[in-house]
């Protein structure tokens, strides 16, 4: 009974294979078969890892992996904030030099701390400023420099190469900004210069009275026409354009857009953004739809949105591709924008946005009494000139009737006094001379 037991041991120590499952098949890793005749003895048994072939691991690599090892407070997460953002109300960096200290704040760095907190499970990390691009700030999760970056870093193609992200909490979107100061034009100084500008207003006032309907359809197909026309007009005239310094949106205008290199111009500042925009040192801005909000936000009486809205970019939190924690920040990220919280703190950031150029335009746009004054001084004097006609006309004419009348009876007075005996009468009738006043004597006299 122990020969064909110690037989099948044998056979099964021979034929005992080291084997690896991949998708592709089975590896050969290691065997132990070195045996001594039919049923000998093994010869040489070792158990040495040095004898076993190459392991490769899920995806390909040879490297063994580590595995991931979730944040503690003596480790805790390394995350990037990007130092060149143009918006400080997304990232806002201050440095204390007298204190030795880094303030991060905005509107990222507060819903990532409301995000973390709605986690299952205790997340510290340290947020650590980078001065670089946003392009290099992405690559640094590849080179295992940051465990997660936070921050307006748009979600692009070429940046998947290198990490992943989550849902994007903002709106995707490139906008066309451009300025709509009016030109107030030269004073009018002459009177008649004036009065010529009131009949111009008058008859616009007619014309826009009996051609309403047209005029509406007109403008309503010219409010439509910019989202065709405003980029290929931009082209046309070899316009300058500005846009932020974020790589991506450069590259979008060159290969999509297909705008000159040359005619483009980076800005690091909305301030700077705004002074050349309104100077006409550029004729439009591409902004990113967050940036484009709070742009206009700031700046509501000078710029405004034309054009179509591009779908591109949108922010999100980038971390390393496989990362357990992206799941995880991604639901809660979700969390936040189903029950209304991310769409409360956007509104608070817009409206903490007081527009810095309140009654710039009220000279333009505001009408009063007085925009009108030349308008109703015509008006009085036509009107005041009418009336001196229509009296002095109606005054004529009674006059008139007054004399034709008086004349009519003066005639019939004499033809009734040439009849009488009363020679003496008669003889003074016919001395009299026929005018008006000498008729009228000769009545009284009578």
């Amino acid at each position: 009974m122990d020969t064909p037991f110690s037989l099948f041991s044998l056979l099964a120590l021979v034929l005992m294979l080291l084997l690896e499952t991949a998708a592709a098949g089975s590896v050969d890793i290691g065997a132990d078969h070195q045996v001594k005749g039919i049923i000998g003895a093994i010869v040489d048994h070792s158990l040495s890892m040095k004898d076993l072939g190459q392991v490769f691991w899920p995806g390909g690599s040879s490297n063994t992996p580590r595995g991931w090892n979730l944040p503690t407070n003596s480790k805790p997460l390394r995350v990037g904030v990007p130092t060149s953002s143009i918006f400080k109300t997304y990232v806002d960096i201050q440095y204390d030099q007298l204190k030795n200290e880094t303030s991060i704040s905005g509107l990222a760095i507060e819903l990532f701390n409301k995000t973390v907190r709605l986690l299952l499970f205790p997340l510290p990390y340290d947020l650590i400023p980078f001065n670089g691009t946003y392009d290099e700030l992405v690559m640094q999760i590849d080179l295992k420099n940051f465990d997660a970056i936070v921050g307006d870093v748009a979600i692009i193609s070429s940046r998947y190469k290198y990490a992943e992200f989550t849902q994007p909490f903002t709106e995707a979107g490139l906008f066309v900004c451009f300025s709509f100061v009016l030109n107030k034009g030269e004073r009018l100084h002459s009177n008649l210069s004036r009065m010529t500008m009131a009949v111009w207003l008058f008859v616009a006032l007619v014309l826009t009275q009996i051609y309403t309907a047209n005029l509406a359809s007109v403008l309503t197909t010219q409010a439509l026409e910019p989202t065709v026309s405003v980029i290929e007009s931009l082209q046309k005239s070899n316009a300058v354009v500005g846009h932020t310094q974020a790589s991506f949106v450069k590259r979008y205008l060159v290969n999509v857009l297909h705008f000159n290199p040359r005619n483009m111009k980076h800005y690091t500042s909305p301030e700077a953004l705004a002074d050349d925009l309104r100077n006409g040192a550029v004729a439009a801005i591409f902004l990113e739809s967050p940036g484009a909000k709070l742009f206009l936000a700031r700046y509501c009486n000078t710029f405004t949105m034309a054009g179509p809205t591009y779908k591109v970019g949108g922010y999100g939190f980038v971390f390393p591709k496989g990362s357990p924690l992206l799941h995880s920040v991604t639901e809660a990220l979700l969390n936040l924008s189903e029950t209304g919280k991310l769409r409360e703190l956007e509104n608070s950031m817009i409206a903490a946005q007081n527009c810095t150029e309140v009654g710039i335009r009220e000279d333009i746009n505001s009408l009063s009494p007085d925009s009108f004054w030349a308008l109703f001084s015509l008006t009085g004097c036509i009107s005041t000139l009418a009336l001196i006609v229509y009296v002095g006309h109606s005054k004529w004419e009674s006059n008139h009737s007054i004399f034709a009348n008086w004349i009519l009876m003066m005639s019939v007075i004499r033809s009734w006094a040439n009849t009488q005996p009363n020679k003496l009468f008669s003889k003074n009738v016919r001395k009299v001379p026929e005018t008006p006043a000498n008729t009228l004597q000769l009545w009284t006299h009578v």
